[in-house]
């Protein structure tokens, strides 16, 4: 009886531990789902990509703008993202630590996928990041210095997805979208 519990047990775990590095979408998109009808953008560069924004069936708190972007030709989802820039009280907050929105968001996200690795980089952003394969979570925080105000971004990201997005961008003009 034993050693059944514990086979039940040890498999449990390790569908657990399967399921949370399994990275697919969120706010009721996936990544690598066909949307079609979202316009087209193109940057300064030249560079084109089909965005739109949404209002999702369940919103995180914290986040009040979402987004997803596309490949040109294949209108398969490449990003989802929510974004919030919001003011908190400054005596209590000298940066995103102590953003109880963000470390909600964080922890729920730590449950979900597992542990995310954090990078400070150069520009102030705090930002967790989960791989999987080719794709990835991002989530950064960034304290605006001199001000009380604090900007949170959450991003599902293929890059492969990118990657054939590249790829449309330099195959086809505007005439063959």
């Amino acid at each position: 009886m034993k050693k059944l519990l514990l086979v039940i047990f040890i498999s449990f775990a390790f569908i657990s531990s399967a399921n949370a590095d399994s990275i697919k979408g969120a706010f009721g998109y996936k990544l690598g789902q066909v949307v079609k009808g979202i316009k087209i953008y193109e940057d300064r560069n030249g560079f084109k990509t089909r965005s739109d924004s949404f209002k999702p069936a369940k919103p995180i708190p914290g986040f009040n703008s979402y987004s997803i972007s596309t490949t040109l030709k294949t209108n398969k989802v490449f990003k989802i993202d929510a974004f919030n820039r919001m003011k908190i009280e400054i005596d209590k907050y000298y940066s995103c630590a102590g953003v109880k929105a963000f470390s909600n968001v964080l922890d729920a996200l730590e449950n979900k996928y597992g542990s995310f690795a954090l990078w400070d980089d150069p520009l102030g952003w705090r930002q967790y990041i989960k791989w999987k394969g080719d794709r990835r979570i991002l989530l950064k925080c960034v304290f605006w210095t001199g001000s009380n105000e604090v900007s949170m971004y959450l991003e599902y990201y293929d890059s492969k997805l990118y990657k054939l997005l590249k790829e449309e961008n330099n195959q086809y003009s505007d005439y063959d979208l």
